[in-house]
């Protein structure tokens, strides 16, 4: 006699097997044409008279750097790079994000930021802290609605132009 959950299994067995696509199912090589990536795959001399005109007649590259003076000569980000910030929680990974980012805003640079941990408004939220440079929580003004007014303005137009 088989138990409640051993007959559960055996359902979402029975289930799963109904739910497997088959290779004759559909057609395989429709499939695959588009992907095929042999298609893409050059080999390496594909690549080398453009390498040598590389090095013979270099492009200029526009750099971005951070906004710590000490970084730029040996660091910069290159347009269409995408750049990876991982680690434990709380241990500045938006902070050190957040800081860059307004650093390529000043540089007329665009910046998308995508965080798997942090809503976009909670990131802008943060933003705008590290943009005023001071405890915005509790301004040294009595008129609080006026800061925060005239701080959101000012951030408005710094990441809008």
């Amino acid at each position: 006699m088989l138990s409640t959950v051993e007959k559960k299994a055996a359902q979402l067995d029975e289930y799963r097997k109904s739910r497997i696509i088959k290779s004759n199912d559909f057609d395989v090589d429709a499939y695959l044409v588009p992907t095929d990536v042999s298609k893409q795959v050059k080999n390496a001399s594909e690549w080398l008279e453009t390498i040598r005109q590389e090095y013979v007649s270099p492009t200029q590259i526009e750099k971005c750097v951070m906004p710590w003076t000490k970084t730029h000569e040996d660091f910069a980000f290159r347009k269409g790079e995408v750049t990876v910030y991982a680690g434990a929680n709380g241990h500045g990974k938006s902070l050190i994000t957040g800081q860059i980012a307004l650093g390529l805003v000043k540089q007329k640079k665009s910046v998308c930021i995508a965080s798997f941990e942090m809503k976009p408004e909670r990131t802008l939220h943060r933003m705008l802290r590290q943009f005023a440079g001071e405890f915005i929580d509790d301004p040294m003004t009595r008129d609080r609605t006026s800061y925060i007014n005239r701080l959101t303005d000012r951030f408005s137009a710094f990441v809008d132009e």
